[in-house]
């Protein structure tokens, strides 16, 4: 989020003065190097489905949109394909509703009933009450992260953004941020603010207490699992979303498929103090989830998994962004529990021109204020993933 919006702040104003400031510039526990970076059209909120299609362009073009000097193919490795979600009579009216909204937004996405689905993917096991599922002709797939994020930065830095590894100290605060201290392993120095960003990730929450702002975001963390599976479906399986909450699909051009889900109630929250991964959800929540949707599965083979945050909104799950209220030049990119990977392209945009401009021109994200947390109006996606 934070190089996404430095790009796209200097590519459109070269003049203006740009820094990143980095706690971790190894990005080594980064979300975006850690996240089962997925794209999809596929929401409940036509804001959220305008602002996928639009990185999804960007990404698709990225070669020419990220390129600098010395690095002729620039790539964040887009595979094209489709997710797939599943439901049961019970969530049909949800799954059908969306699906009409997502046409609407010029999605080309199909609700088809089980027995189509089966006929279409032989390999898909729908009678334990699956009733029908939706796909999606194109816009949707998945990416590597830590591309899109390597990729941004170095444009960034081309184009003259300063990165400055630190930690954000005292930030002085009156009716504006006048200033923030930057705290170095080699020095301390001071930078004067036009405007402030917060593109802290999971650590927004927590950055914005330090000046007395309320902001519900907070680390959660999420377990992704690879496994091998030679008589799987093969690559052209979709991004497969469970009833269950299991999501699975290709990973890389050989055997592998990558899988995880989010718990089921805030009591199964894993522990956030450290990036551990429990391996018990794999074989006792996961696994069999898995073989039962896809009979092949019964005899994967785990061979390795990692553990990351997800930058999440207690509130209502969905992202916070632009200007605070009262401070006019303090700006929020946070909260986008889980899909923010994928939309940091126009959400950079974005954030860009209320900067700039003082109002959005391409998407207009009113919708994601801060506003609507003070007045506690949650904004919620169905079909959270």
């Amino acid at each position: 989020m934070g190089s996404s919006t430095a790009y796209f702040l200097k590519s459109k104003a070269p003049l203006l003065k740009v820094a990143v400031i980095e706690k971790d510039s190894t990005y080594q526990n980064a979300s975006s190097a850690l996240s089962a970076s997925g794209i999809r059209q596929q929401f409940s909120i036509p804001e959220n489905v305008k602002l996928s299609q639009w990185s999804y362009k960007f990404m698709k073009h990225a070669g020419k949109h990220l390129q600098v000097p010395g690095d002729d193919h620039p790539c964040v490795q887009l595979a094209k394909s489709s997710y797939m979600f599943l439901t049961t009579e019970k969530g049909l009216p949800i799954l059908s509703n969306n699906c009409l909204m997502q046409q609407g937004c010029n999605v080309g996405v199909r609700l088809y009933p089980a027995k189509q689905l089966q006929e279409k993917y032989p390999w898909l096991n729908v009678d334990d009450g699956i009733v029908a599922g939706s796909l999606c002709e194109s816009g949707e797939g998945w990416f590597d992260g830590y591309s899109l994020l390597s990729l941004f930065r170095k444009k960034a830095q081309h184009l003259g953004v300063d990165y400055i590894a630190g930690e954000c100290g005292d930030i002085n605060v009156t009716s504006k941020v006048n200033s923030v201290k930057i705290k170095s392993k080699e020095e301390s120095l001071q930078l004067d603010c036009s405007a402030f960003v917060n593109a802290a990730g999971y650590a927004a929450g927590e950055l914005m207490q330090t000046i007395g702002i309320h902001l519900p975001v907070n680390p959660r963390k999420r377990y992704v699992f690879v496994f091998d599976c030679p008589k799987g479906p093969g690559r052209s399986m979709p991004f497969l979303v469970d009833t269950s909450g299991v999501y699975c699909r290709p990973e890389g051009k050989g055997t592998l498929y990558l899988s995880g889900c989010s718990p089921d109630c805030d009591e199964d929250e894993p522990c956030v103090s450290n990036l551990d991964v429990d391996y018990d959800i794999f074989y006792e929540k996961i696994w069999p989830h898995l073989a039962n949707r896809v009979e092949a599965f019964e005899e994967l083979k785990l061979r390795h998994s990692w553990s990351g945050y997800y930058d999440y909104n207690c509130f209502d799950q969905n992202a916070i962004i632009g200007a605070h209220p009262d401070i006019e030049n303090l700006y929020f990119i946070n909260g986008f529990s889980g899909h923010g990977i994928q939309q940091s392209p126009a959400v950079g945009n974005a954030l860009s021109e209320v900067i700039l401009d003082g109002k959005y021109t391409t998407i207009d994200l009113t919708l994601f204020g801060y506003e609507r947390i003070t007045s506690n109006e949650p904004v919620y996606e169905k079909n959270i993933i």
